[in-house]
């Protein structure tokens, strides 16, 4: 969803535009389950409960055993950086390494 551009509107980004890299992990838009559509059940959360206030845990539609996966891969990804004896550095090519990494300051 490049025209949301969700990432530049991210806390990550301030560490970003820093020079220091960062990992932005998305949950995605698909589902084990033929009858749900994520992407539009997305869309009409974001178009009717988005910053509303009806934007609470009593919303339906709230999955809390595929939050709990989530989480579980969120943490596990920044633990696993964290464990790397080497400090993480911009892909060769990368976008943002190449606007803010230390070889564009």
């Amino acid at each position: 969803m490049p025209q949301e551009v969700i990432f530049i509107r991210s806390d990550q980004y301030s560490f970003v535009k820093q020079g220091i890299p960062s990992m932005f992990p998305v949950p995605g838009f698909k589902s084990d389950d033929p009858k749900i559509d994520p992407k539009a059940l997305f869309e009409n959360w974001e178009q009717t409960r988005y910053h509303q206030p009806q934007d609470d845990m009593e919303q339906p539609g709230l999955d809390f055993d595929a939050a709990v996966k989530y989480a579980r891969f969120v943490f596990l990804c920044g633990w696993t950086v964290s464990q790397q004896t080497e400090r993480p550095h911009w892909n060769s090519g990368d976008f943002f390494g190449e606007h803010y990494g230390k070889s564009a300051r």
